[in-house]
């Protein structure tokens, strides 16, 4: 069964919005496959600061194999290193036919699983989704039903949130969006424009765009005394690469959160988990103790 019209929809978006995104399997071999597995930055490797000459030398005899790519002579076998945080780093390959997912392979079998891995996708929509169905809500009709504070049984009884600070990694918030939902007042945000203009000079609502606004507010209908704020981590269909959510992420941690909400996914090669996040959890939150 082929990749889905809806899914190939989602992925268009991401691959128009974002230069050198790539999916694996590729797209050219969707007609024979249910979904892709993950989405990735193309000719890019992950790697721990203290892997990188292991791997970087590892890459070099890859790229000596006969057969193996097809690596003009000089400057495209150099690979080419750059710190992406304090402990992790982006190798860069040659651009050559030889698909990412290939490399990895190779290189968990050299180093063992894991030591290196693609630069993945994250998206704030699990499922696939084109995201052509926005329109904008008549004024008066999103009334939360149960109201503000209120189970599907029986009020909060005192479990409303006061004095608990939530970090939303998001697409930011709408500016004034309190104004027609009262039970966003005080929530907080990096700003998001949510609109553009097509063709014909119309304004449109962008692709994914509200989603952080969309997730306070069910933060606020559960817990309408939480202080909230939301981090504008995604710009172009809802999605970026792993890396770049770094600084939000730290910006997010800085706000010293009582509770972090990651409203985004992903799919990875072979199930493990990201790097970026290992290396954020290692370097900031394992050590963080809860008070009793």
């Amino acid at each position: 069964m082929p990749v889905n019209d809806r899914a190939r929809a989602q992925a268009q978006l991401i691959f128009n919005g974002h230069p050198g995104a790539a999916a694996h399997p590729a797209p050219d071999r969707w007609d024979d496959v249910d979904d892709f597995d993950y989405l990735y930055r193309e000719y890019a490797v992950l790697v721990r600061a203290e892997d990188v000459e292991e791997a970087a030398g590892e890459l070099g005899r890859i790229f000596e194999d006969a057969g193996y790519g097809d690596v003009p002579e000089g400057e495209a076998r150099d690979i080419r290193r750059e710190p992406v945080s304090r402990g992790l780093v982006r190798l860069t390959v040659p651009a050559t036919p030889t698909l990412v997912p290939d490399l990895i392979g190779r290189l968990d079998a050299a180093l063992g699983p894991g030591v290196a891995r693609p630069e993945h996708k994250v998206y704030v929509c699990p499922n696939p989704c084109p995201a052509t169905e926005p329109a904008a809500v008549p004024s008066g009709t999103t009334e939360p039903v149960p109201p503000p504070g209120l189970s599907l049984r029986v009020p909060w009884a005192g479990n409303n949130g006061s004095g608990v600070n939530v970090s939303v990694i998001d697409t930011g918030l709408i500016p004034d969006a309190a104004a027609g939902h009262p039970w966003l007042a005080g929530v907080q945000g990096t700003a998001e424009e949510p609109y553009a203009t097509d063709s014909a000079g119309d304004p449109v609502i962008l692709p994914y765009a509200g989603h952080g606004t969309f997730v306070a507010g069910v933060l606020r209908c559960m817990a309408p005394k939480a202080s909230v704020y939301v981090e504008r981590a995604f710009d172009i269909a809802g999605a970026d690469y792993e890396t770049r959510l770094l600084g939000s992420l730290e910006d997010a941690l800085a706000r010293d959160p009582d509770i972090l909400v990651f409203t985004f996914t992903s799919t990875t090669h072979r199930d493990q988990s990201l790097h970026t996040f290992d290396e954020l959890y290692e370097r900031r939150i394992r050590h963080i103790r809860s008070e009793e």
